[in-house]
């Protein structure tokens, strides 16, 4: 159990800064995915507009 301990222990600073390079990273990455979403609210503005004239 002993060793289990360790290896967290070295786990948690070991992934403190690869959490911090992955943020970096998906910062960039969620700036286009709202732009996506918006791109998805227009698509789905005609398609009540298409229900709307049916």
């Amino acid at each position: 159990m002993i060793r289990f301990t360790t290896i967290t222990d070295d786990a948690a600073p070991a992934k403190t800064p690869a959490v911090k390079a992955v943020s970096n990273e998906t910062v960039p990455e969620q700036q286009p995915e709202p732009a996506k979403t918006e791109k998805r609210q227009k698509r789905s503005k005609p398609a009540d507009g298409g229900e709307r004239l049916l």
